[in-house]
């Protein structure tokens, strides 16, 4: 038995909430998702992983037509600048690149 005291601050209610990490504890990603070097805002949790890069679309879209092979993914049909599929035995990754107020925003999403 014991007492819980729960306090709530309303007064802000309509803002983002952002979590972030302790200083030095990165999110788990896929040993076999890349991500581009320098990644910023970079989340990653239930196969999604999203992150933020200095490089323009066709920049990263190269990077993962050439990362998720060296990675063991098989380029799958239907992909095109900005959004790519990948087959890797029974997984599936799509990868989505767009620009995003001035950088480019990369989310990849893996299905098991």
């Amino acid at each position: 038995n014991g007492v819980l005291d729960v306090a709530f601050d309303l007064t802000e209610i309509n803002r983002p909430v952002r979590i972030t990490a302790p200083e030095g504890v990165a999110p788990p990603l896929a040993e076999d998702i890349p991500v581009i070097d320098g990644a910023t805002e970079l989340t990653a949790m239930s196969g999604i992983v999203s992150y933020t890069t200095v490089l323009d679309v066709e920049q990263a879209t190269a990077f993962y037509q050439q990362a998720m092979p060296e990675n063991g993914w098989t380029a799958a049909e239907g992909g095109f600048e900005g959004m790519l599929f990948f087959n890797k035995g029974d997984r599936q990754a799509t990868v989505m690149i767009q620009e995003d107020n001035g950088a480019t925003s990369v989310t990849v999403m893996v299905d098991e």
